[in-house]
């Protein structure tokens, strides 16, 4: 805990945490705030599912596009443009009534502003962590990057809780524009942060798209996207299994969290390395494999609980051989590519897994969770061979 202590005390660093974890919040409320309110309009969960998933689906479109953008014009002009954009198209959903209208016309209208937001979403996440090694002594950037991954963590878990808070107090509309309010203040903070302009530009010549090229990002992307997808498969599964109708699920997604939290905290200083993704990877497959055992409660906490704790190490790990192998000027762009392939990862989970569960039942989601994670693994053990470092001279060997 000295060095967590010791990293947010790092000139700049503090304030750009955790006012990136503020602007960021919104990934955790809207997603539920937009399903509710689209629900209550329409009174149709198929139409709030779409409306919703055009929000991620113009997510995984955009955050690519947005970062190249400030690999191209820099951080300050990007952000406060995003932020303003996605904030007033998130805002426009509420500002419609179409719950008189058809079904096709109110789906077409309020998921044409949810994508218009989620293609506007500003990359915060990508300029923060290609703002790290410039802020940051080697020694520490594994540490940071775990920090980060754990509170993500954070993220997902309060996030849901304050959008069914803020809906049941106030109203669903009240939980978009609470969405709102912390993207544009969070975004805002940020950009008061000394050190901002530091944020790595891009050639004017390299292509967009380019950097994929690289092993390393083609890689992170590839395996946050399955990671991801065999977290949704999870979720999916604890659903199926218990039901809306006790907290069983909901405590033992609480542990996979938990964990999940803890290892990315008390592990960092295993996140570095080539073998790093890989190795943690395993850990997740295992843990997941394992619920093939028992379907009871108590042996399904042990098993989702071992795979947690490497889940959080994982993403790290991809931060970190992002960072260390790409050339800074193609950092952002990078970065906005492995956090569109967890995006679609999001997606394409949930939708593999009810494929699974209507064919089979709960445990097949469990057991496609754990064939994701195996994937993701023999990908990474692939990958392991071709990393170079290209950024850090020293002190970030393996």
């Amino acid at each position: 805990m000295r060095t967590y202590v010791q990293l947010l005390g790092r000139p700049g660093f503090a304030g750009l945490f955790f006012a990136q974890l503020v602007a960021r919040a919104p990934v955790g409320i809207w997603s539920i705030g937009l399903l509710l309110y689209a629900q209550e309009r329409t009174g149709s969960y198929a139409a709030a599912g779409v409306v919703t998933a055009m929000l991620t689906v113009g997510r995984a479109l955009g955050t690519p596009a947005m970062s190249r953008a400030v690999d191209r014009w820099g951080p300050r002009r990007v952000l406060a443009i995003a932020a303003l954009g996605s904030g007033l198209a998130a805002s426009a959903v509420v500002a419609i009534d179409l719950s008189g209208e058809s079904m096709p016309l109110a789906i077409v209208g309020y998921g044409s502003l949810t994508m218009l937001s989620g293609l506007l979403t500003p990359p915060i996440q990508p300029v923060v962590r290609a703002l790290f090694p410039r802020l940051l002594p080697p020694g520490l950037l594994a540490r940071a990057f775990s920090l980060d991954a754990a509170a993500q963590e954070v993220i997902f878990v309060l996030g849901p809780l304050a959008a069914f808070g803020i809906a049941a107090g106030v109203g669903p509309s009240w939980t978009v524009l609470a969405g709102v309010v912390l993207l544009v203040a969070g975004t805002g903070w940020i950009l008061t942060v000394d050190g901002l302009d530091a944020v790595p530009r891009a050639a004017e010549r390299a292509r967009f798209g380019s950097v994929l090229a690289r092993p390393v990002v083609l890689t992170g992307t590839l395996v946050c996207l399955l990671l991801v997808a065999a977290n949704s498969a999870v979720e999916a599964g604890m659903v199926a299994a218990f039901g809306s109708g006790e907290l069983t699920g909901g405590v033992l997604l609480a542990v996979y969290s938990a964990t999940s939290m803890v290892g990315g905290l008390a592990l960092a200083r295993f996140t570095a390395g080539r073998w790093a993704q890989a190795g943690w990877l395993g850990v997740v497959a295992l843990g997941l494999g394992l619920t093939a055992v028992s379907p009871q409660p108590g042996w399904l906490a042990v098993a989702l609980g071992l795979a947690g704790v490497g889940v959080a190490p994982v993403f790290a790990a991809v931060a970190w051989q992002v960072s260390t192998g790409v050339p800074e000027q193609g950092a952002t762009e990078a970065f906005g590519w492995v956090d569109s392939g967890a995006i679609a990862g999001a997606s394409l989970g949930f939708a593999a897994a009810g494929i699974v569960i209507e064919a089979a039942d709960a445990s097949g989601a469990l057991m496609l969770a754990a064939g994701l994670a195996g994937a993701a693994c023999l990908l990474a053990l692939a990958a392991g061979r071709t990393f170079t470092t290209a950024r850090i001279a020293s002190g970030a060997t393996d």
